[in-house]
């Protein structure tokens, strides 16, 4: 699989909105057809790191033109909100391994997270679908695999998911403390490892 990642190009994107037909107004924001182009930030307001990036994507877009209003919401309203699709841009995360991507893709073909409702434009979302139902029944490796392949590239070429970060597990402890490492999954801290000498 040969996806290659988008590349910030603020005069691409300046080009694109004007072709399309946004104009940019005297604010500093543009414009088509009397509406101003506004999108809104939907985050959980328990997290600061989300909040944070959040201002960052503002700042980038308010230089292309376009308003970005950020609204932090407590965990339930903001996963309802999720849930329901009433958003334009929201965060989402993923488990890592070894629940992902199985567990990604399964939460994308129904209303549970933000993904369903993201997808629901999207021409081919049977087929995306259709692909990761199969891929969470088949035991055929190669199959899967081409499965994972269609999937991926498809959500991919129509921009549904912008990867912007990752977190890292971060540990403090004394240097008397031995055997101190982290396990596939960011949830389990082998404590069976540690010991001091």
């Amino acid at each position: 699989m040969d996806i290659k990642p988008y590349e910030y190009k603020q005069e691409s994107a300046n080009r694109i909105l004007e072709e399309v037909g946004w104009k940019m107004g005297n604010d500093g924001v543009r414009e088509k057809d009397g509406k101003k182009l506004v999108l809104e930030i939907l985050y959980n307001s328990d997290s600061v790191t989300e909040k944070n990036i959040a201002e960052l994507i503002q700042a980038d877009y308010k230089k292309i033109g376009v308003q970005i209003n950020i609204t932090g919401q407590e965990e339930q309203s903001y996963r309802d909100n999720m849930k329901s699709g009433n958003f334009d841009i929201v965060f989402n995360i993923n488990w890592g391994m070894p629940y992902d991507p199985q567990s990604t893709l399964s939460g994308m073909t129904a209303p549970v997270y933000g993904d369903y409702a993201a997808q629901q434009g999207l021409d081919n979302k049977a087929e995306i679908d259709d692909a990761i139902g199969k891929i969470l029944v088949s035991t055929d490796e190669a199959k899967r695999q081409e499965l994972y392949d269609f999937v991926l590239t498809a959500l991919h070429e129509d921009a549904v998911y912008i990867p912007l970060t990752y977190e890292c597990n971060k540990a403090i402890y004394t240097n008397k403390l031995k055997g101190v490492n982290f396990t596939q999954t960011q949830y389990e801290v082998p404590f069976y490892n540690m010991y001091f000498e």
